[in-house]
């Protein structure tokens, strides 16, 4: 299995830390995020890794020399975390593990991620429900709703989705009708796509530590409690 890297976006609420400087590329205790989670990943097993780029491409191209692929997105700007899994649809192999760009977590998470049977698996927090939070509702284990407005929300998506073989032609399917729709789709607007297609959606709780840095204060108790 693979891992993909969804790191095109600006990230706006980052600035002015992310003026000249993409997200991934920010540090946490002396190494960027794409490092933290670059190294994550191998320990866990996985080595075949895709990063999709966009702003300031050529800076994540130079960090992944050696240690992972890059494609570039060059309709970054307008579009969103959907278009840029359209953009690689044809590298989806044996399944795939996504990740925003802009996630800190555990290899341990990883390999316990990979172990699951699950056809499309969301990871999920259910210690923090942030205001801003990608937030999911469920129904006999089942995702029902995915989004930041949710009546009753059972935990936070982390950025951390897994897919399987066997679900990748439906994927590939609503990439497609995104790509002819609305290049802006969110990931969380997709899945919500795909539940309405009747595609079954299942989470996976984490119990390991991750840290999302969505704010320059987000960086700022990362440097200060990441590892810890």
């Amino acid at each position: 299995m693979q891992a993909i890297i969804t790191a095109a976006a600006r990230s706006p609420r980052l600035l002015p830390l992310t003026k000249r400087t993409p997200v991934s590329l920010l540090e946490v205790k002396g190494k960027t995020i794409l490092d933290h989670q670059l190294n994550a990943l191998s320990e866990a097993g996985i080595n075949d890794i895709l990063v999709i780029t966009g702003f300031c491409a050529e800076q994540i191209e130079d960090f992944c020399q050696g240690r992972a692929r890059c494609m570039f997105n060059p309709f970054y700007e307008m579009s969103n975390v959907a278009m840029n899994l359209w953009l690689v649809r044809q590298e989806f192999k044996e399944g795939f593990l996504l990740l925003y760009a802009d996630i800190l977590f555990q290899p341990e998470l990883v390999r316990e991620v990979m172990a699951k049977d699950d056809n499309t698996l969301l990871v999920v927090d259910r210690k923090g429900l942030d205001k801003e939070a990608e937030k999911v509702e469920l129904l006999e284990g089942r995702v029902t709703v995915i989004g930041k407005n949710v009546s009753e929300p059972y935990g936070e998506f982390i950025g951390m989705a897994k897919a399987t073989r066997d679900t990748i032609p439906i994927l590939i399917e609503g990439l497609e009708r995104v790509a002819r729709t609305n290049l802006e789709t969110t990931f969380p607007e997709f899945i919500q796509q795909l539940i309405r297609n009747n595609h079954t959606i299942k989470v996976y709780t984490s119990d390991y530590p991750w840290m999302d840095i969505d704010f320059p204060t987000d960086l700022e108790k990362a440097c200060k409690t990441w590892g810890i």
